[in-house]
């Protein structure tokens, strides 16, 4: 059985809980190492918050000789990772778009979600089923897509809609390594840009501990967590 935990930074930037935090980790290296287990656990994390992972003693043993660091994606796996579902899906897309967003997004190590987004708003603008270089530019590219996307939810929201997300959606947590690299993953569009609450840093915005979701979540005692309670469970076999 293979676990794959992705976004596995957001255990150091969602969770304000350091004991749950703790437990998770423990329960997933548990689940993996048990003598008995079947399970095999892939983790996910930024690198900027590779550091975090030091935090936990029994991470950094699995951690040792079982790690791959991932760079950017080269021009032509990106090329393919743009075709290929495009062609599972019985879609085309012109070569000229193609050769656009691999000269656009080429080399960069944040580019990707941006690229995912924007296929899917060229997808919306699709001439049958063909995504074209116009498509592309209408949504605005990868240097715009994600903002126009943003602002045009936005303008659909009520006054009474506006003011309710601004009452609960969290602001930009800024928890991890302070450099400039780590700044810059948080400012507005970027990709790397996690939800979370800015008090860490002196900010202000909703405590996600008062989220009802978060209140329920805690409600469970320990063992009956649902994703903690099945990795005890097969560690334990």
């Amino acid at each position: 059985m293979l676990w794959v935990v992705d976004q596995f930074e957001e255990v150091f930037t969602v969770c304000r809980d350091a004991e749950e935090r703790a437990w998770f980790v423990s329960a997933l290296v548990q689940a993996a190492r048990a003598e008995t287990s079947r399970v095999r656990v892939v983790l996910g994390v930024r690198a900027d918050f590779y550091g975090h992972c030091g935090q936990h003693p029994e991470l950094v043993e699995v951690l040792q000789d079982s790690q791959v660091l991932l760079g950017a994606m080269t021009a032509e796996e990106l090329r393919q990772a743009i075709t290929r579902p495009a062609g599972r899906a019985a879609c085309t897309i012109e070569t000229a778009l193609v050769s656009r967003l691999v000269a656009e997004a080429a080399g960069q190590l944040t580019a990707l979600p941006l690229v995912s987004h924007t296929l899917l708003e060229t997808w919306r603008r699709r001439r049958g089923t063909r995504l074209t270089l116009v498509g592309y530019e209408e949504a605005g590219g990868i240097q715009h897509a994600l903002a126009r996307s943003a602002e045009r939810v936005c303008t659909a929201f009520t006054p009474r809609a506006t003011a309710g997300g601004q009452a609960h959606l969290p602001a930009p947590d800024r928890t991890g390594g302070g450099h400039r690299g780590h700044q810059a993953a948080h400012q507005p569009g970027h990709p790397g840009r996690r939800r979370g609450h800015r008090d860490r840093t002196g900010g202000t915005g909703p405590d996600p501990s008062d989220h009802p979701g978060r209140r329920r979540r805690r409600d469970h005692p320990r063992g009956a967590h649902p994703v903690l309670a099945q990795a005890a469970r097969v560690a334990g076999r």
